[in-house]
């Protein structure tokens, strides 16, 4: 769901929220129908300064469906009255090392599933249903922010200061749910993310007992994307058994990538542009890419 088009200022939004059919209240009752007890007891214990952190939780939500830049423009506009919370609140609440997001997204997507399900007519039984992996750019500014680093853009052919997201979603054939991301960044060949030793010093930096599980989400910024998305293919297949296909872009097709989801033995297919600029061995034969589409046109 977007925001309304005609929606030009954050305090027409704010205006709207004043009526008896609020934005809150229409969310609110959304997420009352798909029963979040199971992810309230993943929250529980993360309370802030008496707050329930299920209540900040849905805020958080909500943020992201009324568009706002930040947490600090939610509490400024005409909505801020609604919630008793501050802005320090959430942010302490999204800097809690212990709660399991990655369980949290699948616990919430699986419900969705189950909604959508139950409807019988909210997905299209003819279309296939595929898993699609891609990744792009958090553009930042900061330098002193905590593993940030120059990044490679496929788009502008330039390197930019952010991040990488890796993402992969379900597609029904109406409906595309994320299932599951990872942030990464890129060493780079001197090792130093594209940045000078003084700003490697004065970057932020947090100590964090192992077995946190944001110290695992912190293991996975240097794992290259394309092992990263095979772990989450592998994982999602087994939860979801319609999948018939996995898309990626072209330099995610790969041998390994390949290999490694038809070796799921599920009947899982890729779909992808592959670089002509290499051979392939199909049927233990090897042949040149740019020849594969006249050499097996017959065969589609």
């Amino acid at each position: 769901m977007q925001r309304n088009k005609d929606i030009q200022s954050l305090s027409h939004i704010g205006n709207f929220g004043t009526d008896n059919l609020t934005i809150t209240d229409l969310f609110s009752k959304t997420l009352s129908s798909l029963d979040l007890s199971y992810i309230n007891k993943l929250l529980n214990g993360s309370k802030s300064k008496g707050v329930p952190a299920q209540d900040i939780f849905k805020t958080l939500f909500l943020l992201s469906f009324l568009d706002f830049g930040n947490v600090y423009q939610l509490v400024r506009s005409g909505l801020g009255h609604h919630y008793r919370v501050t802005k320090d609140m959430y942010y302490q609440f999204m800097k809690n090392a212990n709660i399991d997001w990655r369980t949290i997204v699948w616990l919430f997507i699986k419900r969705v599933l189950t909604v959508i399900e139950s409807k019988g007519n909210c997905s299209d039984s003819d279309s296939p249903k595929c898993l699609i992996v891609d990744d792009t750019i958090i553009p930042k500014k900061g330098k002193t922010i905590e593993f940030i680093g120059k990044v490679y853009n496929h788009v502008s052919m330039k390197y930019e200061l952010g991040m990488k997201v890796l993402t992969l979603g379900y597609w029904d054939g109406k409906t595309f749910l994320p299932i599951d991301f990872s942030l990464h960044y890129e060493v780079g060949k001197s090792g130093n993310r594209g940045l000078n030793t003084k700003e490697l010093r004065n970057q932020y930096s947090k100590t964090r007992v192992e077995s946190c599980l944001s110290a695992k989400r912190i293991s996975e910024l240097s794992v290259d994307k394309i092992s990263a998305a095979l772990s989450m293919i592998k994982q999602c297949s087994s939860r979801i058994k319609s999948v018939q296909y996995v898309l990626a872009d072209s330099w995610f097709i790969s041998e390994v990538f390949i290999r490694t989801i038809l070796d799921l033995k599920r009947g899982i297919n890729v779909i992808g542009l592959m670089k002509t600029n290499r051979n392939v061995e199909i049927n233990n034969v090897s042949i040149s890419a740019k020849n594969v589409p006249s050499r097996f046109k017959n065969d589609i």
